[in-house]
This record gives structure tokens, sequence and C-alpha cells, in this order.
């Protein structure tokens, strides 16, 4: 119905650079009475169709500014927590497409991450607080990090198998290592004279 109303012009027998859909209605004429209509290509009656563009400029709504949404919230965990549930479900199906990812929400004024909308996976909390799912999140992190005391052992561990790993080869591994490059060298200069030799 939108897009009917939005096509007066078109009904009027005006010819624009956008469609409809993409044409707000600010962006027309502001005063209707100076629309040139085409009488001989109307659809509908003239006096209608500047009565539906005056009630459209009207009632249209111009936006002030880009700006951001200072009231919006960001869920960096949104895409990357799943339902316990689904994730299970989707184990015992095999059937990956059944995992839902918790998304924003915020019901009330109270942030929080949200079973995704119109899954039933027999879960009985379909939300979690934010601040409980971040502290937890937190806690993870902190896990994962690498306690100063532990960091000297690890370092040690990882000088010892440097040391391992760069061993130097005895030499009769070095004189077998030269003797086949230079038999490989001796190859290519062989087939690149023979190549030469054919052209």
């Amino acid at each position: 119905m939108r897009r009917v109303v939005a096509n007066w012009p078109e009904y009027g027998g005006l010819v624009l650079d956008k469609s409809a859909k993409n044409r707000p209605a600010y962006e027309s004429y502001q005063n209707v009475d100076e629309i040139p209509f085409n009488p001989d290509k109307a659809v509908f009656p003239i006096g209608l169709l500047r009565a539906v563009a005056q009630a459209r400029l009207e009632r249209t709504i111009r936006r002030l500014d880009e700006s951001v949404n200072i009231k919006t919230h960001f869920y960096p965990l949104s895409a990357i927590t799943h339902c316990a549930t689904c994730v299970r479900r989707a184990k015992e199906q095999n059937d990956p497409r059944l995992r839902s990812a918790l998304g924003g929400s915020d019901t009330y004024g109270k942030l929080r991450y949200r079973h995704k909308a119109g899954v039933k996976c027999g879960c009985h909390n379909r939300s979690v607080m934010c601040d409980i799912l971040d502290a937890d999140f937190a806690r993870l992190i902190k896990l994962l990090t690498v306690r100063p005391e532990a960091l000297d052992l690890m370092t040690g561990l990882a000088i010892q198998m440097d040391k391992l790993n760069g061993e130097p080869k005895n030499e009769k591994d070095l004189e077998q290592e030269k003797e086949e490059a230079i038999a490989l060298c001796r190859r290519r200069i062989e087939a690149a004279v023979i190549l030469l030799a054919m052209a």
C-alpha cells in the first residue's frame, strides 16, 4: 500500500529518476500546486493526486542528521556464544544448523543476551544478563593467561627444546649433503648444455 501511495507522480504522468521505494516524500515538490502533471497520461484525477502529494508532504519526517544513537549497546559476545541446549541437540542429531547464537536485547532497561527468536529447543532460561555472561567470559580469559611464576619454567623448557632441535650434525652427514648438492648442480648444468645444443 505504501508503494502504491508513493507512486502518485507516476500516476499523474510524471517520470522521475528514482523508484517510489527509494524516494522519501520530503524529496518531492515542496509546493503541490506547481507539480506539472500530464493530464493525458494521468491514471487518476489530478485533484486526487495533488491531495495525496499534500498529505504525504505533511506526514513525512525529515531526518535531521546521521548521528549514532548513544542509547545503543554493543554486545561483543552475541555472535560467538550459543545456546547449550541447541548445541547439544546439534551434536545428537549431527545437524550444525540447529545451533542458535545468542543475540543482544535491551528489555525494560536491562541488557541481556537472548535466545534466537522462534527456536524451540526445550531450554527454560531463554536469556542471561549481560553482566553475568561478560564477567564469566572475563574470568575465562584470565584463566588462559600465563602466571608470572610459570613463565620462567616455560622459558627454560623452550630454550632446552631449541638446543635439542639445533644440535649440529656430524661431519659425515655434512659431507653427504655437500656431495648430493654438487651432484644436483652437475645434472642441472648438463641439462642446460643439452637444452642449448638443441636450440
